[in-house]
């Protein structure tokens, strides 16, 4: 899975993936911290680990009877998965940061992931549309391969290892639904 973080210096990041580089993303989320903050955690040893909180919906009413392993599975089953969420709690490196949002991808994700679509790892900087952009104007990206880890309908994990060959992920995603 290819998962690639843009945006401008000042604005919010997002988190596209796709199956490979050359097709529509599967998911874009407009993560809640800007850009430079980011990838400021990014420089550092340790990465940044980010963990996507939500909250399972509450079961329909009722008095409680026959609520055993059958009214469980169903309830499991209306959830559906936890990248299918359309809205999370934040934290990076165990700071709530805000909300994460899931989002169509607009015009403007299309042609960013469409300039990189030969890139298959790596970090830059895109310049920006016109010359009075200036330094905001740029687009700052970082792209690579990404573990997919599903632990169950509640629980999938995102690890992207370091091109030089690191022990540790350079960037942790974690989607929860508790």
């Amino acid at each position: 899975m290819t998962g690639t973080l843009f945006g401008y210096r000042d604005a919010r990041i997002a988190l596209s993936l796709q199956d490979n580089p050359r097709c529509q993303p599967t998911l874009v989320v407009e993560l809640a911290l800007p850009t430079h903050a980011l990838l400021r955690d990014l420089g550092t040893t340790a990465g940044a680990r980010i963990v996507l909180e939500s909250e399972k919906r509450a079961a329909d009413g009722g008095d409680g009877a026959g609520a055993g392993a059958s009214s469980r599975r169903e309830r499991e089953q209306q959830d559906g998965w936890v990248l299918e969420e359309s809205m999370w709690t934040m934290s990076c490196n165990g700071k709530k940061v805000g909300y994460a949002v899931r989002r169509d991808p607009t015009d403007d994700d299309i042609a960013v992931l469409e300039t990189l679509w030969a890139v298959s790892m790596g970090g830059g900087v895109l310049p920006g549309i016109s010359d009075m952009d200036g330094k905001d104007g740029e687009m700052a990206y970082m792209r690579g391969s990404f573990e997919h880890i599903i632990g169950s309908r509640n629980s999938e994990s995102l690890y992207m290892i370091s091109p030089h060959g690191g022990d540790c992920p350079e960037l942790a995603v974690f989607f929860v639904r508790l």
